[in-house]
């Protein structure tokens, strides 16, 4: 194997292959990636048996060939050397040549039989969907899937295709978000529901913030793929029962109260500095005219935030975690915030007010304070 490419061609792929490669693995090959040239280009691969990514890139190819090696060192290697072509040699015993102007490396790999295959999808049979439309899906909802193990099934976001709707839902039992819309052309006859985890969503919102238009989506068996120009991302689907989101969104909320989305932003995340660092627990007073959003940690103080708002329902006291409600206010960029309650033992929803070509839904469980 022989081949020579521009650093920055192979860096950006290298970059995004670190996403995939598990920092702490027990099988040597899963820390390596495969590379294979043909003809003009070189394929990488990388895996760690739930989520799988393939790259391609131009090289002049000189002889194919193919061999693992570690992904990490590579990277750390490529990044390091300057900004001029790269020339890759395969030697003896899977050992591989790196050398860039006065540069050279040596380093040991591993044979290319002892790399996993990752499964295949005809594309012409996918879906294609907006890539901006699908970042801003996982966008709004990926910070809200959960990190507890023991749920397996909140691992990841629910995703829903069916006719001319896109939805993406996310919850770790304590807050749930939702992004739904409808697009122009009709996407599948059959309903595709899927649960896809969350190291999965994190890397295709890596990718498409390359600036790629379009993203072909499909499914066989037990896998999703998604192609992104030159590169296809490989993922198990989580299996288990993704909970009723719908149950879960109030009906019967009474108490509607519009918040100026900067002032309320800074109020939240200033008397969430001395809430308790483990709850972060605030609590909203909400009057007629006027809400307060108070915080109180025995070990540091106490803070309160006034504002005016034109409320002028009945008075309400309602505890909520002020992190869940940051997360929220991070992803959306409108004006005004619209934060509906019924009364302090149910659950709140924030959404916005200004009309979207998609619905944004967000539900935070309160808590007692």
């Amino acid at each position: 194997m022989l081949f020579t490419i521009g650093k920055n061609q192979i860096q950006r792929e290298l970059h995004l292959i670190q996403g995939v490669i598990e920092k702490k693995n027990t099988i040597p090959i899963l820390s390596n990636l495969l590379i294979e040239t043909e003809a003009d280009h070189i394929k990488m691969v990388a895996t760690d048996l739930e989520v799988g990514l393939r790259c391609k890139s131009e090289a002049t190819v000189n002889k194919e060939g193919a061999v693992t090696i570690s992904a990490k060192k590579l990277y750390e290697i490529v990044r390091a050397l300057p900004e001029s072509d790269i020339k890759f040699e395969k030697i003896d015993n899977n050992w591989i040549s790196i050398e860039c102007e006065r540069s050279q490396f040596k380093i040991v790999g591993l044979p290319k039989e002892d790399f996993p295959s990752l499964p295949e999808f005809d594309f012409a049979e996918g879906i294609p969907i907006s890539a901006d439309l699908l970042k801003e899906m996982i966008h709004k909802t990926s910070f809200a899937i959960s990190e507890e193990d023991t749920r397996y099934a909140l691992n990841g976001a629910l995703f829903i295709i069916q006719g001319k709707q896109m939805c993406m839902v996310a919850t770790d039992a304590h807050r749930l978000a939702l992004f739904k819309t409808e697009v122009e052309k009709k996407l599948s006859d059959d309903e595709i529901r899927v649960i896809i985890p969350k190291k999965t969503v994190q890397q295709i919102k890596s990718i498409i913030d390359n600036g790629e238009k379009e993203v072909i989506f499909g499914r066989s068996e037990n896998h999703v793929f998604f192609k992104i120009e030159d590169k296809i991302l490989v993922s198990r689907i989580i299996e288990g029962q993704f909970p009723n989101y719908e149950k879960v969104i109030p009906v019967d909320s009474d108490k509607e109260v519009i918040f100026p989305a900067k002032d309320f932003t800074d109020a939240i995340k200033r008397v969430a500095l001395l809430s308790d660092e483990r709850s972060r627990a605030i609590k909203f007073y909400i009057n007629p005219g006027k809400v307060e959003i108070r915080s109180s940690n025995p070990e540091l103080g106490e803070a309160c935030e006034l504002l005016y708002v034109p409320y002028q329902g009945e008075k309400v006291n309602i505890g909520f975690n002020a992190q869940y409600i940051i997360d929220f206010l991070n992803v959306v960029e409108d004006k005004e915030i619209k934060f509906e309650m019924k009364d302090e033992t149910s659950q709140g929803l924030l959404t916005l007010t200004e009309k979207h070509p998609y619905e944004y839904t967000y539900v935070i469980m309160p808590m007692r304070i």
